[in-house]
């Protein structure tokens, strides 16, 4: 497993067959799964509180592809945060 950590997520890289047995708990508030599938597309969850959930209406064609929908989930989900506080 491949780990990139950036402003409070996580991202874990999975490999063929690898299994997610102890998700690792350093800290990190949001964390997303990234793997290939067998049929050689890619998936991708997040889990922020509770369950992992399905976040992409699709698999995707590349690692790359699933990191870059992941990464502009959390992206946007922080945006929405910030705009959130700012209001109150």
């Amino acid at each position: 497993m491949k780990i990139f950590k950036t402003a409070g997520s996580r991202f874990l890289f999975m490999a063929l067959y690898e299994k997610l047995l102890d998700e690792p708990d350093d800290g990190y508030s949001s964390t997303y799964v990234i793997w290939p599938r067998k049929n050689g597309k890619w998936d991708v969850r997040w889990k922020w509180a509770g369950d992992w959930e399905e976040i992409a209406p699709h698999q995707f064609d590349t690692e790359n592809a699933a990191f870059n929908y992941a990464y502009d989930h959390n992206a946007e989900r922080q945006r929405r945060l910030e705009n959130s506080s700012r209001k109150q």
